[in-house]
């Protein structure tokens, strides 16, 4: 009880000290913004011993007011853990769940979605498209948490991820757009994909690149326009790449070739 008594003394000094004298350092972020405690507690530390002893004081748990824009009195007041104490600052973003405003650790624990998850998919999209999802799965409209790695771009009025993309410009096999998505935004993702297609944006190696599986040899147009096979125009092959998409482009290029001549090709290439 003695170091028990210690703690709680200790902890009246502070908050009186944070709340009523400017040179205190936290000042600022209590008194300074008309933070105060009670008379009732001003007028005897007994009182506050009293009152922490009757509300579950522990060695373990510090003082943390319910209403964090408000005082230090008896109703505003609680003995938590430091955990507890955390979540309920005034900086800590709040979300609407159900008529109340929860942390994200909260509706993790609610949902049991890790709360990486949460910060992830705000990282990926934004604070404003998060507090709508999370308004939507607290009324049971969505199932759950989308995969925040499924970064949904439109362009032309048609909406696919960046794997989608990826696969529809024959890019997917070493992942052109995924690399470049971190660090640019929905916009200009959706900018960069609309280039490609115009043929505006070009990919170094472009050629050399892209691989298509013609007649069950995975080839790339460098290997066919390399000896200059007269049947096949690259920049046509490109464009139906970007215009009609990966699988469009290798059921033309196996339309247009016998599997005879990709294997001559091959072997003079290895020769």
């Amino acid at each position: 009880m003695i170091d028990c008594y210690d703690k709680i003394i200790s902890t009246y000094y502070a908050m009186v000290s944070r709340c009523c004298h400017a040179t205190n350092v936290e000042y600022r972020l209590y008194g300074a913004r008309g933070i105060t405690v009670c008379d009732e507690w001003m007028a005897n530390k007994e009182n506050f011993v009293r009152w922490s002893y009757e509300h579950g004081v522990d060695e373990h748990l510090c003082i943390d007011r319910i209403d964090p824009d408000g005082n230090y009195c008896p109703a505003n007041c609680r003995w938590v853990t430091v955990n507890e104490s955390a979540r309920n600052r005034r900086n800590v973003r709040r979300f609407k769940w159900r008529g109340e405003f929860l942390t994200l650790m909260q509706i993790s624990e609610k949902t049991g979605i890790p709360v990486g998850r949460f910060f992830t998919y705000a990282r990926n999209t934004s604070i404003e498209q998060l507090r709508a999802l999370i308004l939507d799965m607290s009324y049971g409209m969505i199932g759950g948490l989308p995969d925040s790695r499924k970064r949904y771009i439109t362009v032309n009025h048609e909406t696919l991820s960046i794997s989608e993309w990826e696969r529809r410009l024959g890019l997917d096999r070493f992942h052109y757009l995924l690399k470049r998505s971190a660090q640019k935004s929905d916009a200009e993702m959706a900018k960069l994909i609309k280039n490609i297609m115009n043929g505006t944006h070009r990919i170094k190696n472009f050629y050399k690149r892209v691989r298509f599986m013609v007649h069950e040899y995975l080839v790339t147009l460098s290997d066919l326009t390399y000896f200059g096979f007269p049947a096949l125009s690259p920049k046509y092959v490109e464009k139906l790449l970007l215009t009609k998409g990966h699988q469009f482009a290798e059921e033309y290029l196996n339309s247009c070739t016998t599997p005879i001549l990709i294997e001559g090709l091959l072997c003079q290439e290895a020769c």
